[in-house]
């Protein structure tokens, strides 16, 4: 649950640093296109700020991914841990209680760690599809574009 409801909260990030990229790229053809218009106009300084405010956009947007990886990392790890620590101390309790060996509680500590790194995998593997699929979405949304 924690990490689809990180994810869908980055997508949401990522889908507003996809539209300032679009923004940057569609302000610098235009400028390239009206070159001699702008230059005659004096307008370099007007075109530039446009520009680096759009670039202030995405790499804020930056900024809030790379934050949100590490608040969904960090979600993912507490909630490991907690489990972890709560199966350990359960096993521990049955070997004083001699219902489990010292073997018991390694067997489970082992196992838990073994499930960690294919988890993880997955985790990754969901981010970077929806991440892909956001990419993906908004090409088809240009090529669908008519030509003007």
């Amino acid at each position: 649950a924690w990490t689809f409801s990180v994810t869908s909260w980055r997508t949401k990030i990522r889908k507003r640093m996809n539209e300032a990229e679009t923004k940057g790229g569609a302000l610098v053809v235009d400028s390239l296109m009206n070159y001699e218009t702008v230059k005659h106009f004096g307008a370099e300084r007007v075109e530039s700020q446009k520009y680096e405010a759009q670039l202030l956009q995405y790499e804020h947007g930056l900024q809030k991914t790379a934050a949100s990886l590490g608040l969904l990392n960090f979600g993912q790890q507490a909630i490991f841990t907690t489990g972890m620590t709560a199966m350990l101390f359960l096993c521990a309790q049955g070997v004083m209680d001699g219902s489990m060996s010292i073997g018991d509680l390694v067997m489970a500590n082992t196992l838990l760690l073994q499930l960690t790194q294919p988890l993880n995998w997955l985790g990754t593997m969901y981010s970077e599809s929806r991440r892909s699929l956001i990419d993906l979405t908004e090409l088809l949304t240009i090529l669908e574009r008519s030509e003007e």
